[in-house]
């Protein structure tokens, strides 16, 4: 799998694109995460539809081409000298910070899993391939999420999760705080629901197999057109009827279980297996359109914003998190799911305006070369002091 590939550039940035999509509506129709608070909780047609299509689907495949980046960064030179471990630590570090600044507006940000991500990579992707494929089976199976649901099958005193109290907290800031008292919050306990709920849901698990899978995939050439049609169109079925076999159990069984801890465990378990099928079957459907050349030009113009998606993604919470939030406008209490999603479609829309213009003058988005200027810092000053 080559670098100079178009097509399997076009595949990668493509589906980057279509998942920073999903990110960016499920975050608005969630109001970044306000939609949660109080009893404020509108269900509609449109929401539901943006649920199914990218809830959990959107971060999955995220963190899943995070891990196909990492392939191409470290194992894809043909020159084994290239290989420097301690330059992507210095990268993940630097990460983490960008992470760590932009949780200071939305404290739901991904970047610093993605970070601690890439050191997991670090420690394994050496690995003999049977281990690779054992953690994903392993991590991407919910044994962990399985776990905690037979405990709570077990314990009847184990009525909800421990990050139902802590988002709690979080939201009465997001909601009424002022902007230093919101800032205050966000710079120090703000950060802990983050990382209690990734914890607790079995999430960061998920994470690391998900990485895991996606240097797997890349290895086996996934993004490249040397890969048989026909893989592809059998993954697509064969993904598409585990969705609709998951979706046939979880309507059948849920109702058995008592209401909070063990129906949240039943739900995360098996609602986490479906958002993994239709992962799959996302990973096959666009890859295979993409071998139609009026497919590209329909699929194409995500490919830009995939190019750029760390500087969206960041910059999607600059301008967006005050409309929601009480230090700014506090629309998460009037403004609907119907309008968020007006907006947010207007919104992407001028996303994918301002990518195509930007990507036919600079290679990479304004973020992505502050980061990749960054990660190549310590050597420019060593260079300077030799």
């Amino acid at each position: 799998m080559s670098r100079s590939s178009p097509d399997r550039i076009l595949s990668i940035d493509v589906l980057r694109g279509f998942s920073l999509m999903g990110l960016f509506l499920i975050h608005m129709m969630e109001y970044f995460e306000l939609y949660w608070y109080g009893s404020n909780q509108e269900t509609s047609v449109i929401r539901s539809v943006v649920m199914t299509v990218f809830s959990g689907k959107a971060y999955s495949m995220f963190a899943l081409l995070f891990g196909v980046t990492f392939f191409i960064l470290l194992e894809q030179k043909g020159d084994k000298s290239s290989y420097d471990p301690l330059r992507f630590l210095w990268r993940m570090l630097v990460l983490a910070g960008i992470g760590y600044l932009h949780s200071l507006i939305y404290p739901g940000d991904i970047l610093q899993q993605l970070a601690l991500c890439g050191v997991f990579l670090l420690l394994v992707h050496r690995a003999p391939v049977w281990v690779l494929v054992l953690i994903v089976v392993l991590f991407l199976g919910r044994v962990a999420s399985s776990v905690q649901f037979y405990l709570a099958l077990r314990d009847p005193s184990y009525v909800q999760p421990a990050f139902w109290g802590w988002s709690q907290i979080n939201f009465e800031v997001f909601a009424n705080a002022s902007v230093v008292d919101f800032f205050k919050h966000t710079a120090t306990t703000g950060q802990i629901p983050k990382w209690v709920l990734i914890f607790e849901t079995g999430s960061m698990w998920n994470l690391f197999g998900l990485v895991v899978a996606g240097l797997l995939l890349a290895r086996m050439r996934w993004f490249d057109r040397s890969l048989p049609s026909r893989v592809l169109i059998w993954t697509m079925v064969c993904s598409a009827a585990f969705v609709a076999g998951m979706r046939l159990v979880i309507s059948s069984l849920g109702s058995n279980f008592p209401e909070l801890m063990p129906r949240w465990c039943f739900d995360n378990v098996t609602g986490g297996l479906e958002s993994l099928g239709l992962v799959v079957f996302y990973l096959s459907t666009i890859p295979l359109f993409l071998r139609s050349s009026w497919m590209r030009r329909v699929f194409g113009v995500l490919a830009p914003a995939g190019r750029m998606s760390l500087t969206f993604y960041v910059g999607q919470s600059l301008l967006f998190v005050p409309m929601f939030y009480g230090f700014g406008l506090g629309w998460y209490d009037n403004l609907g799911q119907t309008n968020s999603f007006l907006i947010a479609l207007a919104a992407w829309i001028v996303q994918l305006i301002v990518a195509n213009l930007w990507i036919r003058r600079f290679r990479h988005g304004p973020l992505e070369a502050l980061w990749r200027w960054l990660c190549f810092l310590p050597g420019r000053a060593s260079a300077r002091w030799a």
